[in-house]
């Protein structure tokens, strides 16, 4: 419930009460390496990247190997001249079984840190191996997202009088779905249609 309540008041951009409820959690649960990095995620939105830093740290030294949280670290600054991070992502980058999501984390992380130096073709290369990484994590079945939307379609043929909890729709109103991977566009898409006087935005 405290974590719950630092989120909501983090998505209310109130930093202080989220602050307040997260070193509440902390209190509790001083080990937990998820609540650090929620807490530092949070720290870096308002501009605290010296205080995630000492988060991301401590999760850091509770589980070394912990690819999202070096990979965390990397954003916040955290670069190869410090040589103990330097350590970190060799050891983790040697690990027997390492999974296509840990090395997709170390790519990542290895790229923003190149993209500081301003080696920017060693950055890339990353980012290119972070991103094929990323994309095997994905099974996209293009047949069996036509078959739902086929059938979401017809759902909606079904009821024609669509009921919206933002405003009563004229008769013959029909939704419009924006649909697309993560990061291509669509909510400056959404936000394009909705600028039409006849669209609501949901």
């Amino acid at each position: 419930i405290t974590v719950a309540m630092a989120n909501v008041f983090r998505d209310q951009d109130n930093f202080e009460k989220s602050r307040e409820f997260f070193e509440k959690a902390i209190e509790l649960q001083p080990e937990n390496i998820g609540l650090l990095m929620n807490y530092a995620n949070t720290l870096v939105v308002f501009g605290h990247s010296d205080e995630a830093e000492t988060h991301l740290r401590k999760a850091l030294s509770l589980d070394p190997s912990n690819t999202r949280t070096i990979r965390a670290l990397a954003n916040v600054g955290v670069g190869l001249d410090d040589k103990n991070f330097a350590d970190i992502i060799e050891a983790a980058q040697k690990q027997d079984n390492l999974s296509v999501e840990d090395a997709m984390h170390l790519h990542f992380a290895l790229g923003s840190i190149l993209t500081k130096q301003k080696k920017y073709p060693e950055a890339f290369a990353h980012i290119e191996d972070g991103n094929y990484a990323r994309r095997n994590q994905y099974r996209y079945n293009f047949n069996r997202d036509t078959q739902v939307f086929s059938l979401l379609t017809k759902q909606f043929e079904k009821t024609p009088n669509v009921k919206f909890d933002y405003d009563e729709a004229p008769i013959g109103a029909k939704p419009i779905f924006v649909l697309g991977m993560m990061r291509s566009g669509t909510t400056m898409t959404e936000q394009v249609i909705s600028g039409h006087d006849k669209v609501s935005p949901r």
